[in-house]
């Protein structure tokens, strides 16, 4: 989405200028600038993906291992309920 700005105004890493020559002031580098505190936002999503994608897994694995052992009773006529 375009945004107008002006003297004074911010603009971030990435920001593309479609009019001329610009000036800017650099006022944070490195671990200060917005651009690292939004990918600092991505990493910990991931990491907090990861651990809830091994949690799903294992209830995964755990249901897969039930239904198998329900279907075999099924078969063979047997009452094995899980409770």
């Amino acid at each position: 989405m375009p945004l107008v700005v002006g003297p004074g105004d911010d603009v971030i890493a990435g920001d593309v200028n479609l009019t001329g020559p610009l000036r800017i002031n650099v006022t944070a580098t490195g671990e200060d600038t917005t651009l690292r505190r939004m990918a600092a936002f991505g990493e910990a999503a991931v990491g907090t993906r990861i651990r809830y994608t091994a949690l799903a897994d294992r209830c995964r694995t755990d249901i897969r291992a039930r239904s198998a052992f329900a279907g075999v009773c099924d078969v063979r006529g047997v009452d094995c309920s899980l409770r």
